[in-house]
C-alpha cells in the first residue's frame, strides 16, 4: 500500500509541478513588478525634489545604479529568497512528519540528520552571502560611474588626453571586480560540494539503517529512507542562492532607503500652490539666496516686463546663474523680495514656473534621437513647417539640410553636434515652447563670434515681437549691449 501511494503521489506531483510552478511565478512576478514600479517612482520623486542643486555632489552613474540595478536587486527578496526559504522550511518539516509516519522505528535518526543538514546549509549560506557581496556592489557602482563619465564626457576626455586614463581605471576596476566574483564563486562552489556530501551521507545513513533493521524493515520503507532525502535536497540546494539574493537585496534596499530618505534642504523646499499662467513683470529688491552648502549670494535690484530684454553682466561666480535658479524655482529666496506679477515668486509652484520660464544654459541638454524628437519635447503637435521655421531662426536649418533634415541623429549627449549647434538647438526648443520669459545663460559661449551677435539680435527681435521677456546672462559686455537694459553683478 505504501509503495502504491508513493507511486501515485510521485506521478501526481510530476504532472502538476510545472503548472503550479508557472502559476507561482506568474503571481509573484506580477506582484513584484508592481512593487518595483512604485519604488522607482518614489526614488524619482525624491530626486526631482532635490534636483538639480541638491544633487550637485551626486554622481550620475551612482543614481543610475540606484534607479536600475538596486531596484532590480530588491525584487529578488520576493522572487528568489522568501519563496525558496518558505519552500525549504515547509518541505523539510513535511519530510520529518512523513518519516515519522512511514518509518517510525528509524525516523529519529533521519529527522536529526535533516535538522542538522538544514541548519548547516543555512549557516554556511549566510556566511557565503555576506563574504563579498558589499564589496561587489561598491565595485559595480564605481564601474557604472566611470563608464557613464567616459561616455558622457568622451569628447572632453579625448581632447585633453584623459580618455586613456579613464579606460585604464575601468579596466583595473574590472579586474578587481572579476577577482572578487571569482572568490565568491569559489566559496559557493565549495558550499555546493559540501551539500552534495551531505546528500550522499543521508542516502548512506538511510541504507545503513535499512541494513541494521534486517528482516524487520519492509522493502517499501527502505525506499522511503533512501529516496526521500534525494527529493528533499532539490530545495536545500537552492538555499545558498536564496541567501546570496537576500544579502544583495538588503544592501540595495539600504541604499534606496538612504536615497529616498535624504532630506530636501530648506533652501530647496516648496509647498506653493499658486499657478502662473503668463509672465507680465518681475522685480528684485534686496534679494539674496543661500545654497545648501551655506554659500549666500547677494543679487542686484532690477525690474523686467513682458517684451523687454535685460542683460545681467558679471564675472564667473558672481551669482548670475543664481538669478536663473530662483526664477525657475530651483532655489528659494533667503532675504529680500522677488516679485513675479506682483506676488512673491515663492508663492508659485515650481512646475508652474517651468511652464512659463525657459532656460537655455551654456551646456545645452540634448537627448539621443533625432532633431525632430528633441524639438517635439517642446511642441509635440508642431508641424514640419513650424520646426523648420524655428530652426531657420537659429541658423541651424542650412546645416541640417545637408544631412538628413529633421531626422538627423544628434547622437549620445549630442555627440554628432558641435557645442554651438547644441546651444542653437536648445534655443530653438525654447522658442517652440511658447515661454513668456526666457533666460539665456551664456547662450552663445560655444557659437562662433561672427554668428553670435547676429543670432542673439534676431532672437531678441523675435522675442520682443511676441511680447516675450528675455534675461541675457553673460560676461561679455559686447553681447550685453544687445539687450534694452543692463545690470551689473559683482563678486562678494
Amino acid at each position: 500500500m505504501y509503495l502504491s501511494l508513493a507511486v501515485v503521489g510521485v506521478r501526481a506531483f510530476a504532472l502538476s509541478k510545472a503548472f503550479f510552478r508557472y502559476s507561482e511565478r506568474l503571481v509573484l512576478h506580477d506582484a513584484t513588478f508592481r512593487k518595483a514600479t512604485k519604488v522607482r517612482v518614489a526614488i524619482f520623486e525624491s530626486l526631482v525634489r532635490r534636483a538639480p542643486i541638491g544633487l550637485r555632489d551626486t554622481k550620475l552613474g551612482s543614481l543610475v545604479s540606484n534607479l536600475v540595478d538596486d531596484v532590480d536587486e530588491i525584487q529578488n527578496l520576493d522572487l528568489r529568497y522568501r519563496p525558496i526559504l518558505i519552500q525549504s522550511v515547509v518541505t523539510t518539516a513535511a519530510t520529518m512528519i512523513l518519516f515519522t509516519w512511514l518509518v517510525p522505528g528509524q525516523a529519529i535518526w533521519m529527522v536529526l540528520l535533516l535538522v542538522l543538514i538544514f541548519s548547516v546549509v543555512y549557516l554556511l549560506s549566510v556566511k557565503a552571502a555576506g563574504k563579498t557581496t558589499g564589496e561587489l556592489a561598491e565595485l559595480r557602482t564605481e564601474v557604472s560611474v566611470e563608464v557613464q563619465r567616459l561616455v558622457a564626457k568622451n569628447r572632453l576626455l579625448k581632447t585633453y588626453g584623459w580618455a586613456q586614463d579613464t579606460s585604464e581605471r575601468i579596466e583595473k576596476l574590472g579586474v578587481k571586480l572579476g577577482s572578487v566574483e571569482l572568490e565568491t564563486a569559489k566559496f559557493s562552489g565549495l558550499l555546493q560540494s559540501a551539500l552534495q556530501l551531505f546528500l550522499y551521507g543521508s542516502v548512506a545513513l538511510g541504507a545503513f539503517l535499512a541494513y541494521r533493521a534486517g528482516d524487520f524493515l519492509p522493502t517499501e520503507q527502505i525506499a522511503v529512507l533512501v529516496l526521500i532525502p534525494l527529493a528533499l535536497f532539490e530545495y536545500l540546494l537552492a538555499i545558498p542562492a536564496a541567501m546570496l539574493a537576500k544579502r544583495k537585496a538588503d544592501l540595495a534596499l539600504s541604499r534606496i532607503d538612504q536615497l529616498k530618505g535624504s532630506k530636501v534642504p530648506d533652501e530647496l523646499q516648496s509647498d506653493s500652490v499658486e499657478t502662473m499662467h503668463r509672465f507680465n513683470e518681475l522685480q528684485f529688491i534686496g534679494v539674496s539666496a543661500r545654497y545648501p552648502d551655506g554659500q549666500e549670494i547677494l543679487l542686484p535690484d532690477f525690474e523686467l516686463r513682458a517684451g523687454e530684454s535685460l542683460a545681467i553682466v558679471g564675472p564667473s561666480g558672481s551669482g548670475k546663474t543664481t538669478i536663473a535658479n530662483i526664477l525657475v524655482g530651483f532655489l528659494n529666496v533667503s532675504n529680500g523680495v522677488a516679485l513675479v506679477n506682483g506676488r512673491p515668486i515663492g508663492d508659485y509652484q515650481t512646475a508652474s514656473l517651468l511652464t512659463q520660464v525657459g532656460l537655455v544654459t551654456q551646456n545645452a541638454e540634448v537627448l539621443s534621437g533625432s532633431i525632430r524628437a528633441n524639438l517635439a519635447l517642446a511642441a509635440p503637435e508642431a508641424s514640419d513647417a513650424d520646426l523648420i521655421s524655428v530652426l531657420e531662426s537659429v541658423h541651424l536649418w542650412e546645416m541640417l539640410e545637408r544631412r538628413q533634415g529633421l531626422e538627423t541623429e544628434v547622437g549620445i549627449s549630442g555627440a554628432n553636434l558641435s557645442g554651438g549647434e547644441a546651444q542653437r538647438l536648445g534655443l530653438a526648443r525654447n522658442l517652440l515652447a511658447d515661454k513668456s520669459l526666457v533666460i539665456l545663460d551664456e547662450p552663445t559661449s560655444s557659437v562662433e563670434p561672427s554668428l553670435a551677435k547676429e543670432l542673439l539680435s534676431s532672437l531678441l527681435e523675435a522675442a520682443e515681437a511676441r511680447a516675450v521677456a528675455v534675461i541675457l546672462i553673460t560676461h561679455d559686455p559686447e553681447i550685453a549691449g544687445l539687450a534694452k537694459e543692463r545690470v551689473q553683478v559683482t563678486t562678494h
